[in-house]
């Protein structure tokens, strides 16, 4: 999760300026992709995936239903956050959910 946090900041700051989310890790610029226990990172449909072996775990931007162009939070994993709020991306987390931390069940 700790790489995971420069991404979403990373994101957000790209938002701000462009007025939609990255489509590319690339748009990003000198982020860090991959890490001690992280193979690689990649970003699909505004969502990030880490992959760790062959398990990955997915980190997905959350959007006010009558706000749409508005990032609110992140959920990781298997979290769903309340209505009225829309997650972006496919979740693509394959971890079972005991190995994952609390915010991700």
């Amino acid at each position: 999760m700790a790489l995971g946090g420069g991404l979403k900041t990373k994101s957000v700051l790209y938002y701000s300026h462009y007025g939609q989310l990255p489509t590319t890790i690339e748009e990003l610029g000198d982020e860090v992709t991959s890490g001690t226990y992280v193979e690689s990172i990649t970003l699909e449909q505004a969502a990030f995936t880490a992959k760790i072996r062959n398990l990955s775990v997915t980190l997905r931007p959350v959007l006010l239903a009558n706000e749409p162009n508005k990032i609110i939070i992140w959920v990781c994993g298997y979290e769903q956050p309340p209505a009225p709020y829309v997650v972006l991306g496919e979740n693509k987390t394959n971890i079972p959910q005991y190995y994952l931390p609390s915010t991700c069940r």
